[in-house]
Parts: structure tokens; sequence; C-alpha cells
């Protein structure tokens, strides 16, 4: 279990990464290990790369959260729950693409 925000927090964002992982068919343990590599095991949704516009749960870059209808001064503004609506966004145009390249 999730223990990292308290409980509230962690309940509703561990809810809400496995219900994402059920609808685009990706293990939860996969994107959680994605998210703390991305945010150096810190999970803040407003974390950002000194070097780069990179933010997030999986380090959205400008031009990414501009395809995605958003920016990510206002991701880095998001919680968790509602940062995973753009994570999922994200995986469902990537795993689109991928299979259109194949």
């Amino acid at each position: 279990m999730i223990q990292l925000f308290g409980n509230t927090i962690a309940e509703n964002f561990r809810n809400k990464v496995i219900s994402v992982g059920d609808e685009l068919k990706l293990d939860p343990n996969y994107m959680m290990a994605c998210f703390a590599l991305e945010t150096g095991v810190s999970f803040k949704t407003d974390i950002k790369n000194p070097n780069s516009s990179a933010s997030g749960l999986i380090q959205f870059m400008d031009s990414t959260a501009k395809n995605l209808g958003t920016t990510t001064e206002k991701l880095r503004a998001m919680g968790h729950v509602e940062q995973m609506d753009f994570v999922k966004m994200y995986f469902f145009e990537y795993s689109k693409s991928s299979r259109h390249s194949n």
C-alpha cells in the first residue's frame, strides 16, 4: 500500500493508479516504478527538472503538456489524482502511436 502522503491522499492516489492501470492494461506497479524514477522517489507532482521543462509524475515536457491540452505550470499545480488524468492521456496516446508504428 502506498503510504507516502497520508492515508487519504495515498488511498485516493493508489485507487487512481489502479484504475488507470486497469483501463490501459498496464501494471500499476510499473507506473509507480516510473513515477519513482522520474521524481527521484519523491512522488511530487510539482517536481521540476532544473535543466529542462520536465515536470510532474512522469516529467512531462512543455511540448507534451501542450499536446495534452495543458501546461507544465498547470501540471505542477495539480494534485496526484488530477495529474493522473494526464498520465493516462499520455500513456494512451503513446500506446496508440506505438501500435501504428509497428
